[in-house]
């Protein structure tokens, strides 16, 4: 019995003691409250369970027990990004904070661009009246509803200041119902605010920003230009840069074989008889662009409008034959046998393309108005011109060589009652009308080119604006200046 004693005694007694020490443990061991093996002393959530122990805004207060994470102001609750010190808001809900998202309210307009930055329902304002254009009778501020305004984005601006659009422009390459390749040059308005200014053929630079994106909030007007005999499609930047200033799709053509680049003799008489086409196929082009989101003009042309167009010289040509000017073929008979070559080329050529036709013409009905810059009659208009359909302003020099004041005027007479203005500029040349020419020294006369290009754009703008009927436009004068005479003509 004794033996078997002495071995329990043995065994308990550790027992005992492992025990006892165990329950004085807790006495000793730091507090942690929470139960998260994180002492108290060194948790910062003591109440709340957080292994990790992340403070995100290091502020000494863990996340799991901190209102606002981030420390940004806002607390969790109310912000969408309660980690990031940099973004509280996503108004749009598409994951990008506001602060980054650069289209906060989500509707497609960028904030830069929209009145209404935090507002999905509105986004513009032209006219910067408070009212969004959505709920606004008069978009544009002009004074016209825009239920009569045919461009109600577009209010009519000063005639002898740059109108409020940045313009951009773009070269494009197009066939024509003539089977050839065309060189097209578009201006147009941009919402751009910057951009590599256009070097037209990187021979004569422009104030225009090249393939720019065109603005096509809204549709707009059109007008044509035809240049003249050896010059170019951008010869007279100015004019064109001077309308996409005020809201104008404006385009003109290379005339193929007829340019200072590619100019050939030979060809004149087929140049002739295809200028014309070359202006209509271009607005064709325009009409096909603002179908086509992959142009980069959609919506930006005024399809039902039609279209203005404008010329200098050949180009003056060129503008009357698409207004309605036409060429019996029984006068390119007569000159024929009068032994005018020419002629007999013309008629043979157009006949074979339009055989027992007796006139030859090149309308195009969609034309509104016409402006003429020292016109050509081009060797084979004469009363011809009299079936002209538009009103015609005309503005030309008094010492122009090439096609002079006598030559003009007969153009002017021919037109009868849809010659609306004749300008006559004193000491100015055919020249004037075309920078470049003068920038090669082939201005002489004793005229300021910028008075000429100034005052060209003012009438071009003042005519244009009043035969589209632009609010105010009737209410300003005809432009005057000290070296220009505006001849009488028909009031009918």
């Amino acid at each position: 019995m004794r033996n078997l004693v002495l071995p329990m005694r043995n065994f308990v007694l550790p027992i005992i003691f492992i025990l006892f020490t165990s329950s004085l443990a807790g006495c000793f061991s730091d507090p942690d409250k929470d139960g998260d093996s994180v002492p108290d002393e060194h948790d910062n959530c003591i109440d709340i369970v957080n292994h990790d122990q992340i403070d995100t805004d290091q502020d000494g207060v863990g996340d799991a027990c901190d209102s606002d994470d981030d420390g940004d102001g806002v607390e969790d609750t109310n912000d969408a990004f309660p980690t990031d010190p940099t973004e509280a808001s996503d108004l749009d809900g598409d994951g990008t904070g506001d602060n980054a998202d650069d289209d906060r309210d989500g509707d497609g307009v960028e904030n830069s661009e929209d009145a209404f930055p935090e507002d999905a329902s509105r986004a513009y304002d032209t006219d910067g009246d408070g009212i969004a254009d959505v709920n606004d009778d008069d978009d544009d501020g002009d004074g016209l509803l825009d239920v009569e305004d045919n461009f109600r984005l577009m209010p009519f601006s000063a005639i002898d200041q740059p109108g409020p659009y940045t313009v951009g422009t773009t070269e494009r390459q197009f066939t024509g119902s003539t089977g050839r390749s065309l060189t097209l040059q578009v201006w147009y308005p941009t919402a751009e605010a910057g951009g590599a200014r256009v070097i037209y053929d990187n021979i004569f630079p422009g104030i225009a920003i090249e393939d720019a994106e065109a603005d096509c909030s809204e549709s707009r007007p059109v007008v044509m230009f035809s240049h003249g005999n050896t010059g170019i499609r951008w010869q007279s930047a100015f004019l064109m840069q001077w309308f996409a200033s005020h809201g104008f799709v404006v385009a003109a053509p290379d005339h193929l074989h007829n340019t200072m680049l590619d100019f050939d003799w030979t060809k004149m008489v087929e140049v002739t008889l295809v200028r014309p086409l070359d202006i209509s196929d271009s607005f064709d082009w325009l009409l096909r662009a603002n179908e086509d989101w992959r142009s980069g003009l959609e919506g930006c042309i005024d399809a039902e409008g039609g279209y203005g167009v404008m010329g200098h010289s050949f180009g003056g040509y060129t503008s009357l034959a698409v207004s309605g000017a036409t060429v019996p073929v029984s006068e390119l008979d007569e000159n024929c046998e009068a032994g005018w070559q020419p002629h007999c080329d013309a008629r043979d050529m157009w006949l074979t393309e339009n055989p027992d036709s007796e006139t030859i013409s090149n309308a195009d009905e969609r034309v509104w108005g016409a402006v003429l810059l020292a016109p050509w009659n081009g060797g084979i208009l004469a009363e011809g011109i009299a079936n002209v359909t538009v009103p015609t302003m005309i503005l030309t020099g008094v010492l122009d060589a090439s096609t002079n004041l006598t030559h003009v005027t007969t153009i002017a007479d021919y037109l009868e009652d849809d010659l609306a203005h004749f300008a006559q500029m004193n000491e100015t040349g055919h020249a004037q009308f075309a920078p470049i020419s003068c920038a090669a020294g082939w201005c002489t006369e004793p005229i300021e080119m910028e008075l000429v290009l100034n005052f060209t754009n003012h009438s071009a703008l003042w005519f244009f604006a009043n035969l589209l009927d632009w609010p105010g436009a009737s209410e300003i004068p005809l432009p005057t200046a000290d070296f220009v005479t505006w001849a009488e003509v028909s009031d009918s």
